[in-house]
């Protein structure tokens, strides 16, 4: 799984598929191809659309998978990775798409109806208006004329004169126009909120530019709302799917290293190593924890705790270990 879950998918792209079906569908299917002694071979991600759930009333499961040519297979249920999203029956996640359907048809709606009329209903910088009756071929002349005195960026600021009484009319945008390009940026807000995603994270900010520390907090708030409890989700139905009781009494278990997400910022990411080796209080983190996280190799000695007394290793009795160096030796012994 770390490096390729099947002969023609990576790990990030098996990962990254898994959870946009379990956002978008609400749910997730990998075949696990298994060996006689329960081994894991490969994992098959599955379409959604082609599996069929059914839970019988001792609770057992089977999935019944259909085929690219159209044959359907019914295998039992720890032959497959079930992840859900939030579910209402504890059975199958929720259609998020389906229950935000009103909201996202709304945004392609107001989407289509922008780009109608921009292409078919663009409304001019203004009309210039004469007194009397022009045929077609001296509209077009005189548009001609206008264009070429007073169109373009080298004619900004000239002065208009026309004969025939001619009146300039300026068009400017409406309100219901304007209120039209907000309907669009409320729908962007809306769909991220069923969601739940900060716009910020896709590049979205609204009427409001962030400033540092607000998008900072931003950041932050996406994290702890959104990206850990994601993390959680796929940690425990790994334990529950990929393990057997056994391996999780024995200690094995799935995990995030959710200090990835200090890896761009180096002051908070030095600050956290910092007191996780003692800085101000005993540490609860080895240096060849810390290293690890770099996927440096361990150094001699990096496996004690300190604490902040002139960092002092910390025994597994939890006294201190005062190390010295070691005698010389004394001649003739």
């Amino acid at each position: 799984m770390a490096t390729a879950p099947n002969e023609w998918m990576t790990s990030l792209e098996f990962r990254e598929t898994q959870s946009f079906h379990v956002d978008l569908a609400g749910r997730s299917y990998a075949f696990l191809n298994k060996l006689p002694n329960g081994r894991i071979l490969e994992m098959i991600l599955l379409d959604p659309a082609r599996v069929a759930f059914k839970q019988h009333p001792d609770y057992s499961r089977t999935y019944t998978l259909q085929g690219l040519d159209g044959t359907t297979q019914t295998v039992s249920g720890d032959k497959i990775w079930h992840v859900k999203g939030p579910s209402w029956d504890t059975v199958e996640g929720l259609d998020i798409v389906r229950f935000a359907s009103e909201a996202i048809g709304l945004a392609l709606a107001a989407e289509e109806s922008h780009a109608s009329f921009h292409r078919n209903g663009v409304m001019p910088s203004g009309i210039l208006s004469v007194e009397g009756n022009v045929n077609e071929a001296g509209l077009i002349r005189l548009a001609a004329w206008v264009r070429r005195h007073f169109g373009g960026a080298d004619n900004v600021g000239k002065l208009m004169a026309v004969d025939r009484n001619a009146k300039f009319l300026p068009v400017r945008m409406n309100g219901v126009d304007s209120q039209h390009l907000e309907t669009r940026k409320f729908q962007v807000e809306r769909i991220c909120e069923v969601m739940r995603t900060m716009p910020i994270m896709i590049g979205f900010s609204g009427d409001k530019n962030a400033t540092f520390a607000s998008a900072s907090e931003m950041f932050l708030a996406h994290l702890v709302h959104t990206v850990r409890p994601i993390h959680r989700r796929f940690e425990a139905s790994a334990d529950l799917f990929l393990l057997t009781k056994e391996e999780r009494a024995k200690g094995f278990y799935t995990g995030f290293v959710d200090q990835e997400f200090l890896r761009a910022n180096a002051k908070d990411r030095a600050e956290y190593n910092k007191s996780a080796l003692g800085g101000s209080s005993p540490g609860w983190r080895t240096p060849n924890q810390i290293r690890a996280d770099d996927e440096e190799p361990p150094i001699p000695g990096g496996d004690y705790l300190y604490v902040p007394a002139n960092m002092v290793a910390i025994g597994a009795d939890g006294k201190p270990i005062f190390l010295t160096a070691p005698k010389a030796p004394v001649a003739g012994e």
